[in-house]
């Protein structure tokens, strides 16, 4: 007989099932250098919890080597979970076991283990949910009325299992549950961020959440709360030569998930899709004829080398059409006479135009003809 025969999904009782995920939870806890051991039940009959793994830090199992122990909660499903690029899946968690989660104080590792019912393959899958990830869950389950929520969860690989105990237990130190609850009454200066299971070959941190630590005077750190980045800028100084000629230069970046923004002297910018790998150049209106000129002088040299004269910013382009700058070295001949014009009735070159005023009302102003035409250059 020729062609392929698709394969019926093979039945297995919810009693299986629980015994094929602890089974292999409990493969997962017994790997090199075995500092992990397992107490989880496949018919565990607890509130929310199906366990602990103790953690110890030597490979000699005894009480001065005991670390602490991580509430565990185990789910298997032979339910199909799409994996995603960073080798995620979705699972739901009801709100009743958030609640308790939450009361007890410890937080949980939660593992969901999806069961291929004809190969039996089972692959592990976890989420750290510390006391900052349990009140924001049920902040957000207080908002929009539901009885589960749904997350994302990590793949589980052989020997990251010691680590992410290790990681809970810190986080649980770092989040009692009564400085969780009033830490968000008190004033702070100063706020750490920090993002944990960082695995750097798929961490992005506009996707990640980052718990805030509001930090007082003597250094101690109080959580706070669950927090998302939303948007990241950072500013530098930067001295540039471009040609003989060497002057100081300061610049913006913008960076959100999508999209990363260099603003160079408040005036030259640079809108750089990440998706796309596009990026939308544009100089705004004329606020001083210093940074004004120097920005024609970045965009100049941007055009001829296909690269930025910054030390501390660089992309690589590939211009499209440029027709609209052919004129652009006589408009920077323009505004460099213009500069030596404005110094002698007395405008300086760092004088900062408002919006309702223009080169042209200043010389009026000072009984001089304004010799120059404004030239508007847009991309």
């Amino acid at each position: 007989m020729s062609g392929t025969q698709n394969k019926t999904a093979q039945k297995i009782d919810n009693t299986i099932i629980e015994h094929l995920a602890c089974l292999e939870i409990n493969d997962l806890i017994l790997q090199p250098p075995f500092h992990l051991v397992g107490d989880i039940q496949y018919n565990d009959k607890s509130l929310s919890f199906d366990g602990v793994i103790e953690v110890y830090n030597h490979e000699n199992l005894k009480k001065e080597t005991l670390v602490n122990t991580v509430p565990v909660q185990v789910k298997g499903t032979t339910r199909y979970k799409k994996m995603d690029k960073q080798n995620k899946i979705k699972h739901s968690v009801s709100r009743r076991d958030i609640d308790v989660f939450y009361k007890i104080g410890n937080g949980v590792l939660y593992l969901v283990v999806t069961i291929n019912p004809n190969t039996l393959k089972k692959p592990a899958y976890y989420r750290i949910l510390a006391p900052l990830d349990l009140k924001s869950l049920l902040k957000e389950l207080d908002n929009n009325g539901n009885d589960t929520i749904t997350l994302s969860f990590k793949k589980l690989n052989e020997g990251h299992l010691e680590f992410i105990c290790n990681t809970l237990i810190n986080l649980v130190y770092k989040q009692p549950t009564y400085f969780v609850e009033t830490g968000e009454m008190e004033s702070f200066q100063s706020y750490t961020l920090e993002f944990v299971d960082v695995q750097k070959e798929n961490f992005n941190e506009f996707e990640e959440s980052a718990y805030m630590y509001g930090v007082s005077p003597n250094g101690t750190e109080s959580p706070l709360e669950l927090v998302n980045i939303i948007q990241k800028e950072g500013i530098n100084e930067d001295v540039i030569s471009i040609g003989e000629e060497t002057f100081p230069v300061n610049y913006k970046i913008t960076e959100r998930k999508d999209e990363m923004i260099l603003t160079i002297e408040d005036t030259l910018s640079y809108e750089i899709s990440k998706k796309e790998s596009n990026a939308t150049v544009s100089i705004g209106r004329l606020k001083t004829l210093s940074s004004y000129i120097k920005s024609l002088k970045i965009l100049h040299y941007h055009l001829k080398y296909h690269a930025l004269p910054l030390n501390y910013f660089t992309f690589d382009t590939k211009w499209g059409d440029i027709e609209a700058f052919n004129d652009i070295s006589e408009v920077i001949a323009n505004y460099e006479e213009l500069i030596t014009v404005c110094k002698q009735i007395g405008i300086s070159e760092n004088y900062v135009f408002h919006e309702e005023e223009n080169l042209p009302d200043l010389f009026n102003n000072n009984q001089q003809e304004f010799p120059f035409k404004i030239f508007d250059l847009s991309i």
